[in-house]
Parts: structure tokens; sequence; C-alpha cells
């Protein structure tokens, strides 16, 4: 697995669908999806159905709650990529390719700790 895309959320699953959607129209496709979910209902869970993860997501839905940023550290410590992509549920990729340039610029300077 080359890149895990964790994304922290609580509810607004409006602004998730639009990230989710960016997720799935990336040209690269060696991803795995970490959903960690601080929402008080099912609302997170019940969106994650419309996308086919095809047993690339790992969903977890926190009990209790909790909080920013440890949602988001919980996310990360599920992470079994290579390289790791946060996500919040409210960004989303803006063209299709932009994930295979992020890893293509990480993996031709292996000296960096970041990319954005």
């Amino acid at each position: 697995m080359k890149v895990s895309i964790c994304i922290p959320t609580y509810r607004q699953v409006e602004y998730l669908r639009k990230t989710l959607q960016s997720v799935f129209m990336q040209d690269f496709q060696d991803f795995e999806g970490i959903i960690t979910d601080d929402s008080p209902d099912d609302s997170v869970r019940d969106l994650l159905v419309e996308f086919p993860f095809r047993g690339r997501l790992r969903y977890v839905k926190n009990k209790p709650a909790l909080g920013s940023p440890e949602n988001w550290n919980a996310a990360l410590r599920l992470a079994q990529g290579e390289y790791v992509k946060i996500m919040h549920h409210d960004d989303h990729f803006i063209r299709p390719d932009a994930l295979r340039l992020f890893v293509r610029m990480l993996d031709d300077n292996p000296e960096a700790d970041f990319a954005f």
C-alpha cells in the first residue's frame, strides 16, 4: 500500500461526500481509506455505502468522541501506507491526477518530510 488517506470526520456528510468523490476520481489507486468518526449519529457510516472501497476502507466510530486533534491522531495510528495523506472531511482533490503527483513528488524527493 503506497498511501493511507486519513479522514477524521464529524457529521457534515455533504462535504464528506465531495471529499470521497474526489478520492475515487483519482487515477492513482494504490491507497487505503481510513475514516475515524466523532459524529454522535450514524450519518458518516451511512454515507460510506455509496462508495466502492472494495476492502480498502477502515472505518472506526470513536466512542466516546475524541475531539480534534485526537481524532486526527486516531486515523494516523491506523495508517499502513508508505505515505500518509490527511484530508479533513471538508477537503477534496481538485484534479484526478493530484494523488499521483503527490506520490511522485515524495518519491522523487526522499529527503522531504512532508508534501502538500
